[in-house]
């Protein structure tokens, strides 16, 4: 991919979204392509919050850390613009907003993340933005005895489960601190648990909740009709459980003026990014259509953008490939378990697994925004001691 030299003013990025992909190439292409680069970060959100430590709140009295959008724009050097996408113009390149605003750009990055959506009606549907209002219930349900059986539900892939995984293990946990006894199911499509991790694994973790009493059933597709009833296929057979906690399904946003030929509307990229179809527009995270959704591996599609963008700004930038590598730290058991795993096709060759850290403990794994975060919660710490 040859750089292009922007002669007299300053090559104008777009970078639609506000979340973790989305900061990560804004904190990348202000790295690398410094003041060559006029980067605007259209984002409706005023706050950052790293979805997996949401899961957390419900079974622990700690609550997930919230960053101001604008202290992150500032560090990454970028012009905030508290708005949203709503079209794009590729012939002009003008991004359009859902206020009206009207944003030029040399390069654009759609980093919008995907859309959830309940798969099942009359059940509780894990929804990001409420995980501690919605889970407190089961909580106070296991603490008072009056629950005895719980499911956890994968609707459909794509997705990343682990978050149902990790609500099982920390709900057997719970029980068994107050010495209550509730059995605990997961109920997914996938061949075998977290099977993206690939074969070996997946076998371990399977291993893993087999002895922390957690029954999985795997290869299931699920319709639920009544409260408290799953039925299962192929199996054809039901199940009866207290409580039903279901992931949510995932969509990509609507999308006016990109192509998407995916399922679900999700946006096929190239190795570095680029949406096919489209000159100069890249995406990175969710939206695209990766097999799995994942917070670290969303920051590694960012950062390949984000090098391909400073190339094209006239960085003395090589843009690389992806080659996806999943960094999984496994929460709710004793210890947590950290995993890497490189990607091949939909599913990983296990690198390595282990109870001790296998990279630097920080709220996520990534290049940019992981170090920042750490950065600024430092400082929190700081002004709160002085």
């Amino acid at each position: 991919m040859a750089a292009q030299q922007v002669s007299g003013e300053q090559f104008r990025v777009v970078i639609a979204g506000g979340g973790l992909a989305a900061l990560e190439a804004a904190l990348a292409l202000h790295d690398l392509a410094g003041e060559r680069a006029a980067i605007t970060l259209v984002a409706p959100n005023p706050q950052f919050r790293y979805r997996p430590q949401l899961m957390r709140e419900p079974f622990t009295a700690a609550a997930t850390t919230a960053y101001s959008m604008a202290e992150i724009a500032a560090c990454a050097g970028v012009h905030l613009l508290r708005d949203s996408f709503k079209w794009v113009d590729p012939v002009d390149r003008v991004l359009h907003t859902r206020d009206g605003a009207k944003l030029s750009y040399d390069a654009l990055l759609l980093a919008l993340g995907a859309r959830s959506h309940a798969r099942f009606r009359g059940v509780l549907t894990l929804d990001e933005n409420r995980i501690a209002e919605q889970l407190t219930p089961l909580v106070e349900a296991i603490d008072h005895g009056t629950v005895q059986r719980v499911a956890f539900v994968v609707p459909s892939l794509p997705i990343w489960s682990l978050s149902a995984y990790e609500l099982a293990l920390m709900t057997v946990n719970h029980a068994a601190a107050r010495g209550r006894e509730v059995a605990v199911l997961l109920i997914t499509p996938e061949d075998s648990p977290l099977a993206a991790l690939g074969v070996s694994a997946s076998a371990e973790l399977g291993q893993l909740f087999t002895e922390a009493g957690i029954t999985t059933v795997t290869s299931a597709n699920c319709q639920i009709r009544e409260p408290g009833r799953i039925d299962l296929y192929p199996l054809r057979s039901s199940i009866l459980v207290d409580q039903i906690i279901a992931l949510p399904e995932l969509y990509a946003p609507s999308l006016p003026g990109v192509p998407t030929s995916a399922e679900r509307g999700f946006v096929t990229v190239d190795a570095h990014g680029a949406v096919h179809g489209l000159d100069r527009v890249y995406a990175a995270g969710d939206i695209t259509d990766t097999p799995v959704k994942h917070g670290g591996l969303a920051a590694e599609q960012a950062n390949v953008a984000a090098q391909a963008i400073a190339a094209l700004a006239g960085a003395p930038v090589k843009p690389r490939a992806l080659r996806p590598a999943l960094h999984v730290m496994l929460q709710g058991a004793a210890r947590p378990l950290f995993i890497r795993s490189q990607m091949l096709g939909e599913h990983g060759t296990d690198l390595e697994l282990s109870s001790d850290p296998l990279w630097e403990p920080q709220r996520l794994q990534s290049e940019y925004l992981g170090p920042l975060l750490v950065e600024l919660d430092a400082a929190r710490r700081a002004g709160e001691g002085g």
